[in-house]
């Protein structure tokens, strides 16, 4: 019975502080009427204190009282502010303004708590399908850069073995002549050298786009140099990485989709956490957050996300797939940034992709650049616009010449990317000549004893676009064919038409 009323005394007690506190709540907010989140408000010389929530209202029960309240968060310049409480069960409502402070654009968050990222997380998760469907069909311009980046690790390889060669040129037999020496042979060669282990395509596309998965590309312009082996996204159709989706499928990359992390189910898969927070040119705050995978898994990404505040949208993507996941590469990281393109309507203006591998004893490391430019936003498409073809290409794809891709370069290329192409240009002028190319056919046309024999013997001509092959002597006669044995001659007639096709 004691027992009873010790507890039953408590319980009134409780109650009693309950009643005879008082609250005093409201919403900060910025100049432009915007709620500020996670403003530590506290009272001066007292331990209460509380922080306003994600839309930016704060609560503080209280004795009645003479207090100063101090609304205080980086970026802002500090506020005091004088309540005095008087009645019993008063609520008094207290909004604040605060002013951003003079210097100051970047405010790191610490808190001993649940981080606020998961709040922004779910906000955005909330958004998610009225973000993505912002734009219901586009046409934009897309120019796409994709490159072999040599590192400082392979750079000191390939010099080692130039110097080795140089220290013992007698390996090779060769002599030095000081009368027929040529000065400007070794950097010819480096140059060479450099050309040839260096990969880089050039694209420029036409992109129609229509909600939720139609696509077309018209290619109006492409260059190659070197080999597209490795290279990365080199087309529109390649690939969708859109994070809006709660399930992101990458054929080329891996068998199975990556969880995104504004999946609705993100929190079981991943842990956020609120890095920092940047003013952007409409002052709204853009929360930059950590994405961490509660545990390791072939479909979970790691990186960073930039939310806007108020629309919950994406700002920036900066995220690293797993390598257990990918099919080829070891190592693949997507930047992605999103602009404004029309009025409240966002879209990606640019990508960035860097990946590497090995390739047998090679190592290889890549990077993509994508821009997006003169956006059109709701065309109207003629039936039958999207079918089965997705892409095309324009007959002057594959002859545009250096003027056209200096226009057309969002960025100019570096001074390296600049000799690289110089060097392979002179090639391929060399290469393409006439006198070169009557020089192949010439040494493709020759007849001799050996490919009468073994490799057959033809006559190409470059003019009419046709090459005629014959069988050498020793196909003649094939004892162990399929359903028997096979005798000749054989003859080959190849023919390609002015539309290119064969």
């Amino acid at each position: 019975m004691q027992f009873k009323k010790t507890v039953l005394i408590f319980i009134i007690a409780c109650l009693s502080l309950v009643v005879d506190g008082q609250v005093i709540n409201g919403f900060v907010q910025d100049a432009n009427n915007v709620p500020i989140p996670f403003v530590t408000v506290y009272v001066k010389h007292m331990a209460e204190r509380t922080e306003t929530d994600i839309d930016g209202r704060y609560s503080l029960k209280l004795d009645p009282g003479d207090y100063e309240l101090v609304f205080d968060l980086m970026g802002f310049q500090q506020k005091t502010v004088q309540v005095f409480l008087t009645k019993q069960n008063q609520v008094l409502v207290k909004n604040i303004w605060l002013q951003p402070a003079d210097v100051l654009n970047e405010v790191v968050i610490k808190k001993n708590r649940r981080d606020p990222a998961y709040a922004i997380m779910a906000k955005a998760i909330a958004r998610r399908k009225q973000n993505q469907g912002s734009i219901q069909s586009i046409t934009r311009e897309v120019y796409i850069k994709a490159k072999e980046v040599i590192t400082e690790e392979e750079r000191k390889k390939r010099n080692e073995k130039s110097k080795k060669k140089k220290a013992n040129p007698d390996s090779e037999n060769e002599k030095v002549d000081a009368q027929n020496y040529d000065p400007f042979k070794e950097k010819r060669e480096q140059d060479k050298k450099l050309a040839n282990s260096v990969n880089l395509v050039e694209t420029q596309i036409t992109s129609h786009f229509e909600f939720p998965n139609k696509l077309k590309e018209i290619k109006n312009a492409y260059k190659k140099y070197g080999s597209e082996k490795g290279l990365y996204y080199l087309s529109t159709t390649e690939e969708d990485m859109d994070w809006y989706n709660g399930l992101v499928s990458a054929s080329t990359l891996a068998e199975g989709p990556f969880i995104s992390p504004l999946n609705a189910t993100s929190v079981l898969s991943y842990k956020f956490k609120l890095v920092s927070q940047t003013m952007d040119d409409s002052n709204r705050f853009v929360y930059k957050i950590k994405v961490m995978p509660r545990k390791k898994g072939n479909t979970t990404v790691t990186g960073f996300l930039w939310i806007t505040d108020q629309i919950y949208n994406l700002a920036q993507v900066d995220l690293e797939l797993p390598k257990g996941g990918l099919l080829f590469y070891d190592h693949f990281r997507i930047q992605q940034v999103f602009k404004e393109i029309a009025d409240s309507t966002w879209g990606v203006v640019s990508q960035e992709f860097n990946y590497h591998t090995r390739m047998g004893r090679q190592s290889f490391k890549g990077n993509t650049q994508v821009d997006y430019t003169e956006f059109i936003l709701n065309p109207e498409f003629p039936k039958r616009f999207f079918g089965n073809e997705l892409g095309a290409v324009s007959k002057e794809a594959f002859e545009r010449d250096s003027s056209y891709w200096s226009k057309m370069r969002p960025k100019p290329l570096t001074e390296e990317e600049q000799r690289i192409l110089a060097i392979k240009d002179s090639i391929e002028a060399v290469e393409t000549s006439e006198h070169y190319l009557d020089s192949i056919d010439k040494a493709a046309n020759k007849i001799t004893l050996a490919r009468i024999m073994w490799d057959g013997v033809g006559h190409r001509n470059r003019a009419k676009k046709s090459q005629l092959e014959f069988g050498s002597i020793t196909d003649w006669v094939k004892l162990f064919d399929i359903g028997g044995y096979r005798y000749g001659p054989y003859l080959w007639y190849y023919k390609k038409w002015e539309n290119e096709r064969a």
